[in-house]
């Protein structure tokens, strides 16, 4: 029932995030519309919330074996290469893709507990996290 249920509100994350992010045309933007729809998606399905904070070492430990979480994996990853001009390896558009959705699952936990929660201010936080990464990444390949 538990992975019934996951498999089921991951395809609809992953449905928002891909129309959120499908007209963006810069990583930032790519990256903030699909942080911002996820936390949507989550803040607008009542009890989302709670259940991810109560079955949180489960969704954590089986985050990828669901289908709906691989397909938004390789939409993103194929999104964030897109908008990089396809200046990252496909590894690292993957690993990018990953950071992205561990850390939006991250946030939800973390807001979960949180008195208020502004996903619109949550969103930019985690997408400034990203991005600061990315540029590092970049700026190791030129090194390279």
């Amino acid at each position: 029932m538990f992975d019934a249920l996951a498999e089921e509100f991951a395809g609809r994350i992953a449905h928002a995030t891909a129309a959120a992010r499908a007209l963006e045309t810069s990583p930032e933007d790519v990256i903030r519309a699909s942080f911002r729809a996820f936390f949507e998606c989550i803040i607008a399905t009542d009890g989302a919330a709670g259940f991810l904070a109560r079955n949180h070492h489960k969704v954590r430990s089986s985050l990828y074996a669901y289908e709906a979480t691989r397909n938004m994996l390789r939409d993103l990853s194929a999104d964030i290469s897109r908008v990089s001009a396809n200046a990252l390896a496909p590894a690292e558009a993957e690993l990018v893709a990953r950071t992205v959705i561990s850390l939006g699952l991250e946030a939800v936990l973390q807001a979960s507990d949180a008195e208020e929660n502004d996903s619109k201010r949550t969103a930019s936080l985690v997408t400034t996290l990203v991005l600061d990464g990315l540029n590092g990444l970049r700026a190791l390949n030129k090194k390279t």
